[in-house]
């Protein structure tokens, strides 16, 4: 099964938010925030010190492709750390990836969303799913994404969340898996208008750890990032390009065909030639 969908919903342990914590409300075409728990901030803060002390750890690059860089874990062959660069600016890779609602943009395996909470830092939590695949089940996700600053870096970083009065109940349709790590690092690069990026994850998604399909699993792991941020800087792009210009009248089309086809017809206008001056008797 392939995990680029895994990339984008980063996590770390499974940490138990308590139901007291408001659901989104509906609030004119858009959702409620409300303000972070201190616990859930305190997540947050415990999931990037995890993610961050992995990241420094040993790695061995497995896969290299499209200008991007695969690495793996010396010791923990599960996580999985990439790097490469986005041609387009911080700004707009930022809001993109602040904007849950457009993960299907450049997830291919996102299947589902549903918007759970967004609170008044930038973080939130979604329920997502991927589709089934072959003899796999569906496989869903309750994880929260929080938003840091660091050294120079725009932070996204996840952790699982066990449970949120307003997620979509638990359901035979999907295995529940999650991300043991997991942040996207996001900074300038040399050139101001390019993104430098950097994605760690380590996935549980149900399946046996020393299981053939587990082997399968990882292999198909490695080249996930490529497609990941490959696609988000498709989105990137196009965002930083602004939106096309509106599509000519048909009419106007018409009119502009003809006299374009008019000139082309047009017969050329003489040019006049050298005087001659002619002799007496030639006359």
């Amino acid at each position: 099964m392939r995990l680029t969908f895994l990339l984008a919903t980063l996590a770390a342990s499974r940490k138990h938010l308590p139901r007291r914590t408001p659901a989104l409300h509906k609030l004119r075409g858009g959702y409620a925030q409300g303000i972070a728990p201190a616990s859930f901030r305190a997540d947050g803060d415990a999931a990037l010190r995890r993610a961050l002390n992995v990241s420094a750890q040993r790695f061995d690059v497995v896969h290299e492709a499209a200008g991007v860089v695969v690495f793996r874990h010396c010791d923990d062959r599960d996580v999985l750390k990439a790097a490469g660069t986005i041609d387009a600016p911080l700004a707009t890779v930022v809001a993109i990836l602040k904007n849950s609602s457009r993960s299907k943009e450049y997830n291919e395996h996102c299947h589902e969303l549903v918007p759970v909470a967004e609170y008044d830092d930038d973080s939130q939590i979604t329920w997502t799913s991927t589709a089934s695949y072959g003899p796999f089940k569906a496989r869903d996700f309750l994880t929260a994404v929080h938003v840091r600053a660091v050294d120079g870096a725009t932070v996204f970083v996840n952790h699982a969340v066990d449970d949120h009065a307003g997620a979509p109940a638990p359901s035979d349709r999907y295995v529940r898996s999650s991300v043991r790590y997991g942040c996207t690092r996001l900074r300038p690069a040399s050139d101001p208008a390019k993104t430098d990026v950097e994605l760690l994850s380590a996935v549980d998604c149900g399946i046996e750890p020393e299981g053939a399909a587990a082997a399968v699993a990882r292999k198909l792991a490695e080249t996930g990032p490529v497609t990941f941020i490959r696609s988000l800087e498709a989105v990137a792009r196009r965002d930083a390009a602004g939106p096309a210009p509106p599509p000519k009248p048909a009419l106007r089309v018409f009119l502009e065909s003809l006299v374009s086809g008019f000139d082309e017809v047009r017969p050329a206008r003489p040019v006049a030639g050298p005087e001659v001056t002619l002799w007496a008797g030639a006359r």
